[in-house]
C-alpha cells in the first residue's frame, strides 16, 4: 500500500510539474534535457531513489512500527550523509557538522520520549 499511494502522488506531480513548464516557458527546455543522457540518467536515478523509494520506505515504516521509532530513524540523514559528502565530494567533516546532525537526530528523538 505505500508504494501505490507514493506511485500516484509521484505520478501527480509529474502532471503537475509538465504542465507548470508547459505554461511558463513551453515543452523545449524538456525536449533539450532530453538529449543530455549523462544529466537524464542521473536526474532518473535521483528520481528512483529519493522520492520514490525513499518516502516509499518511510510510509512503509510509518505502517509497521511506531511513529517515533520510524521518524527518529528519517531524522538520521544529516548523519548518513557525512560520511559520502566526505567521500564523493571531498568535503571536510567538521566538529560543528557532526554536532549539528546529532543535535538534529536527537531533536526530533525528544519529541517521542513520553
Amino acid at each position: 500500500m505505500p508504494f501505490s499511494a507514493n506511485f500516484y502522488r509521484c505520478v501527480a506531480g509529474v502532471i503537475g510539474f509538465t504542465a507548470l513548464l508547459y505554461f511558463r516557458k513551453g515543452l523545449e527546455p524538456l525536449r533539450e534535457a532530453m538529449h543530455d543522457k549523462k544529466g537524464l540518467s542521473v536526474a532518473l536515478a535521483t528520481t528512483i531513489f529519493g522520492p520514490f523509494v525513499g518516502v516509499g520506505f518511510s510510509l512503509m515504516a510509518v505502517q509497521y512500527t511506531a511513529a517515533g521509532i520510524a521518524s527518529t530513524l528519517m531524522a538520521m540523514t544529516p548523519i548518513i550523509i557525512l560520511l559520502p559528502s566526505y567521500w564523493l565530494f571531498k568535503q571536510k567533516i567538521t566538529w560543528r557538522a557532526v554536532l549539528g546532525a546529532v543535535i538534529s537526530v536527537v531533536g526530533v528523538s525528544l519529541f517521542f520520549l513520553a
